[in-house]
Order: structure tokens, then C-alpha cells, then sequence
């Protein structure tokens, strides 16, 4: 065997050297099997080279069940953690480095760590805190509240908490821009099942033919007999849940909520990161309100900035989302929200419930499969990349119709709803349009800004999915090198302020910032849905920023048809000097006359009228 074994490793070495990677990785695996541990280090190098990540790990983990340490083993290990985005496992690895070797994996473990949404970080945070103190260079991307959140969370846990974190936080992978940090859920929690885990485990068909396999194989003599026991075992688990699979279809399916519905409807947007969802409910009831004068409008949502509500005269009710709580686990908010759901549907007796968000809470669903004699809307807008989690099956058929606004992007129909929901298509929903708008002038006026200058309005979005201070500074300063321009800078609701100290720059707060489009000249906008369309819209000559690190919303794929007829400048890699160039170029009114002819070529016209019929009728 040791011969055999050195004879694959010195081919494996071979192969390694000529840079034959498949080879070398096969040859060195053979040596390993028979008895050369070096092989298997070569073996780990070579899965390395060729960026297999997932497989190189594979091996290092074998070789830490034997008692093995290769060459270099945690400096590996850990950047091949890190290249799969493990970043919880990275650092417990980085933990077992020798400061002697020289690596230093922090600044990677970091810079892998902004691609994540700021609730997401706190979670990754915190199961480090659980391993070792965690650098100032890691929670850096935390903001304050967040690091008092995990700062509470940390004190307060126990150990037997520790072990059951992935348990309780289990999330749906996604967000997007207008996808909230609170979109997040578990069917049940570790203290809910304490009682009967044990015994449902044990119960499972898993579990009971998994025993019967795993007994066989410790006593050999059983082996001839096991097709009969298993086969006993089955019919025996498919008479007892007999019963109870009838009692289900039954029973559980009955609506128990009725009521004599009022002129009333009932909006729930989820946000948390930016105000899509808010938006779109928002344009949905202001032309509801034009209809019906006399008709109730309440809106039920986590979104703080209730007050613009009182403009169409709504009324509104606030949760706010899971993250805002320091140690809320995901069934807890869900019942907390089916309380006060059942509340307001009492309360107002709705004819027409309105849903806008990228995935409807558990705690919403189970109020919805029990509520009779009232139109279900969920308004689900297109746009989502191909990687999003699907969704459990039967949180779709508890709305009678799925609303799909329409994008720039074209979405196959296959499979967007089930067979108990109607989709409706209509165009993209926008809260302006060339009846609301204001005149042209009433944006300088406001500001003071001239009326020969070259007005720009500048909005990169909330700055809470991904960093956008560096982008945003060169965009400023490329545009205020003109001494013809002055920036409007749009400014978050729901964002941090920020002052500038600089005499042509302006900022714009206010809620919907859209209506003074008329003044502006050209704009530098984020890749979202509503910035889009409302470019499109009014169209306005644009530099576009694509955010590429949204999991839900494929915004490059969105600006890029705007990009193709010459109506925007697409920028997907943003340094300083290409932002510089861009701005140079639609400085030029010729260009920018050019552009907004270009927008001829694509009509959009706002879907928020055709969804209110819809709801009204």
C-alpha cells in the first residue's frame, strides 16, 4: 500500500508542476487512498487552482477527521470559505491561524461582508461574537443602531441559544431594492417545538426507515428480512395518517372570518429599504380617492413615514419590521401582526385587500386562507432575478389575483401564479404623471436655483442595500466642475442627511420628488423600478447606476433596454473617471437633445388607474 501511494503522490507532484490540475487533484486523491497523506494535500491545492472551492473545503475537512494538518491548512482553508461566502466559517477558521504565516484574512472576511444587507450583517456579526471578539474592521459596516442591536443581542443570549441561531433567523435569500430587511421568516421556532420535536422526529417515515436500514447494517442477520419490515413499516404509517390527512382537508379549509364588507380598502406595502412597495399602494389609493371621495382608505405596513398618508386622507396603522426589535424571533413578529391584522380587519371591514411586497409574511397568509367574501390582491411586480427563492407552496393561492406591473425587462408568464389565482398584467405604476406634475419653475423657484442653469438631479437610493458615498461624491464633483450646472440632490425620507458645503448644490426632501421633474435637465439615478420608469416617463436625459449586488431585482438588466435606444448612459463599473466622463458628455445639450428624442421609441404610460378600476370594480 505505502508503495502504491508513493507512486500516485510523485505523479500527483508530477502533474501538480506541469500544471495539470485535474491530474493532479485525481493522482493525489489515489495516493491518499492508499496511504500517502501528501497526496492529499496536493490533491486540495490542485481543487484550489482550478476554483473549486466546495471541493477543496471537502478535503481539508477529511483531513481534519483523521487527525491530518496539511500543508498551509487554515491559511487555505479559510480563503476557500471565503470565496463560498462563509464567512461565519472563515472566521472561526481565522481563529486557528498562525500569526507566523503571515495572512491576515480580516480585510477579505470585510470586504465580502458589504455585499450583504445591514440586517443580514447583523446576524453574521453575531455569530461571530459567539466565536471570538470580532475587529473594528468587520463591524465598521454596521451601522450604530445595528451595532447596539447585536451589542444586546450578544449579552443576552445563552449558550443552548447559540446553538439554535440558524433555527430561529432561517431567511428567505433576497431582497431587493424595494425587498425588505423584514421579509424574513420560519415556520416555527426551537421554544415552540421543545415539547414535541423529539416525538414528531421519531414518528417521521424518515426517521423509522432510516432506523430500520441503519439496524440492519449493525446486524447483519437482519438483512435478509428488511424488504418485509420496510415494507411493514409503510403500510403501518399509512394507515395512522390516514386519518388525519382527511381531517386536514376537512376541517383547516373552512373560512372562519366573515363579515359584511364596508367602503373600505385595506393596503399592506412592505418596505425597509427603500419606498417601492410604499409607492406603488400610495399612486394605487391617491386615484381611488379621486373615483370614490366617500371610500375608506387604511393602510397596515412597516414603513415609518406615515404622515405623507394624511395627503390623501388614509389612515394607517404601524409594525415595524422583525430587525427593529433586538430579540424577536420570526413566529413571534407573525403572531404579533395577525393580532393586529385581525384587529383592523375588524375594525374597518374592507371590501378589498391590497398586498405589495416581494414575500408575503406567514403571519399574513394564515389570516388570508381564513378570510371570506373579500377581493385579495397581491401586487407583485416584475423584474426579479432568476435566483430568488421560490415561494412555499400555498402562499399564492390565498390571493384571488397576482397584479404584475410591467417592466422593462419582459417575464415569461410560466408559472407565475397557480391554478386558484388570476394574473392581471397592467403597465408600470407610477405616483406621477403629466396630470400631477408641477409646472415647470416651481423646483428653482423653491431652491433658488437660475433659470439658465443646467439643473441635475442626482438620487442613488437610500444608501441601506449597498455603499454609496463614493459614487455619490464623484458624481457631484463631476457635475459641479460645470459651472453652468447646479445639483439637486434627492434626498431619502427613510435615508441619512447629509450636508453639502458647496454653493450650486441643493436638497430636495420631500415625498414624491418626481412631481418637480419638469424643472430638471438631466439626472444621475439608481437602477430601481419606480427611478426608471419615472425617467422614462418624463423623459429624462440619464446617467443610470445599476446596483449589482440586489438578489431579487436585475437592474442592470432593466436600464440596459433604455441604454440599447440611446436614452440613457448605462454605468456598471463606476470609478471616478468614467462617472467624470459621462457627466462631460450629457453636459452637451446636443446630447441630451438627442436622448430625450431617443425616449420617443419606448412608451410608458402608468398603470396606477387601470389597477384602481380593477380594485373598484
Amino acid at each position: 500500500m505505502g508503495r502504491l501511494g508513493r507512486y500516485f503522490r510523485r505523479r500527483s507532484s508530477k502533474k501538480y508542476n506541469s500544471k495539470n490540475w485535474r491530474s493532479a487533484s485525481f493522482n493525489g486523491r489515489m495516493a491518499w487512498i492508499f496511504g500517502d497523506s501528501k497526496g492529499l494535500d496536493i490533491s486540495a491545492r490542485s481543487k484550489i487552482r482550478m476554483e473549486k472551492h466546495k471541493d477543496a473545503l471537502d478535503i481539508y475537512d477529511t483531513a481534519e477527521s483523521h487527525g491530518l494538518r496539511l500543508r498551509d491548512h487554515f491559511v487555505n482553508k479559510c480563503r476557500c470559505q471565503i470565496s463560498l461566502d462563509r464567512l461565519v466559517d472563515a472566521f472561526e477558521t481565522a481563529q486557528m491561524i498562525d500569526p507566523l504565516q503571515q495572512y491576515d484574512p480580516i480585510p477579505s472576511i470585510s470586504k465580502s461582508l458589504r455585499g450583504y444587507k445591514q440586517a443580514e450583517r447583523r446576524d453574521i456579526v453575531l455569530d461571530m461574537m459567539a466565536i471570538a471578539e470580532v475587529p473594528e474592521e468587520i463591524t465598521i459596516h454596521l451601522s450604530q443602531w445595528s451595532k447596539e442591536a447585536v451589542a444586546r443581542r450578544h449579552a443576552k443570549r445563552s449558550p443552548v441559544e447559540v446553538d439554535s441561531i440558524e433555527e430561529v433567523d432561517a431567511e428567505v435569500a433576497s431582497l431587493g431594492p424595494d425587498l425588505d430587511t423584514e421579509d424574513v421568516e420560519t415556520e416555527s421556532t426551537p421554544q415552540e417545538n421543545s415539547t414535541n420535536s423529539s416525538a414528531i422526529l421519531k414518528e417521521s417515515a424518515e426517521y423509522v426507515l432510516g432506523s430500520i436500514l441503519v439496524d440492519a447494517y449493525r446486524k447483519p442477520s437482519r438483512i435478509p428480512s428488511l424488504p418485509f419490515r420496510i415494507l411493514r413499516e409503510g403500510l403501518r404509517l399509512r394507515s395512522e395518517r390516514a386519518p388525519s390527512r382527511e381531517f386536514d382537508t376537512s376541517e383547516s379549509l373552512q373560512p372562519t372570518i366573515k363579515y359584511k364588507p364596508a367602503n373600505s380598502i385595506l393596503f399592506f406595502p412592505t418596505n425597509g429599504v427603500g419606498f417601492g412597495h410604499f409607492a406603488r399602494c400610495y399612486a394605487i389609493a391617491e386615484r381611488i380617492r379621486r373615483e370614490d371621495p366617500d371610500v375608506e382608505l387604511v393602510f397596515l405596513t412597516t414603513m415609518p413615514t406615515l404622515h405623507y398618508l394624511s395627503d390623501i386622507g388614509a389612515l394607517a396603522y404601524h409594525l415595524p419590521g422583525r430587525y427593529r426589535y433586538a430579540d424577536m424571533s420570526p413566529a413571534e413578529w407573525n403572531s404579533m401582526f395577525s393580532d393586529l391584522f385581525l384587529s383592523v380587519l375588524e375594525q374597518h371591514r374592507p371590501k378589498a385587500f391590497l398586498f405589495d411586497g416581494a414575500y408575503p409574511y406567514k403571519g399574513m397568509t394564515e389570516v388570508l386562507k381564513q378570510l371570506d367574501g373579500v377581493s385579495r390582491y397581491w401586487l407583485r411586480r416584475a423584474g426579479e432575478n432568476r435566483s430568488a427563492k421560490p415561494l412555499p407552496e400555498g402562499r399564492m393561492s390565498v390571493f384571488d389575483f397576482v397584479v404584475r406591473p410591467g417592466d422593462s425587462v419582459h417575464v415569461e408568464a410560466m408559472n407565475e401564479v397557480d391554478s386558484l389565482t388570476k394574473l392581471v398584467r397592467c403597465d408600470p405604476i407610477l405616483l406621477s404623471d403629466q396630470h400631477n406634475i408641477y409646472p415647470r419653475g416651481s423646483l428653482r423657484k423653491r431652491l433658488g436655483i437660475p433659470e439658465e442653469a443646467v439643473l441635475a438631479y442626482v438620487q442613488l437610493g437610500a444608501g441601506k442595500i449597498n455603499e454609496i458615498s463614493d459614487e455619490l461624491s464623484n458624481s457631484l464633483d463631476a457635475i459641479a466642475s460645470h459651472p453652468s450646472a447646479y445639483v439637486v440632490y434627492g434626498e431619502s425620507v427613510i435615508g441619512e442627511r447629509r450636508v453639502f458645503d458647496h454653493p450650486r448644490i441643493r436638497t430636495l426632501r420631500d415625498f414624491p420628488n418626481s412631481r418637480y421633474f419638469a424643472d430638471v435637465d438631466f439626472a444621475i439615478l439608481a437602477g430601481g423600478y419606480n427611478s426608471y420608469h419615472e425617467a422614462v416617463q418624463f423623459s429624462i436625459p440619464t446617467i443610470m447606476f445599476p446596483n449589482l449586488k440586489t438578489k431579487r431585482d436585475d437592474q442592470s438588466a432593466r436600464v440596459q433596454a433604455a441604454g440599447d435606444l440611446g436614452c440613457m448612459i448605462v454605468l456598471k463599473d463606476r470609478t471616478k473617471k468614467s462617472i467624470t466622463a459621462a457627466v462631460d458628455r450629457i453636459m452637451d445639450q446636443q446630447v441630451r437633445n438627442d436622448m430625450r428624442s431617443s425616449f420617443e421609441k419606448m412608451e410608458v404610460r402608468n398603470g396606477a388607474q387601470s389597477v384602481a378600476d380593477l380594485i373598484m370594480g
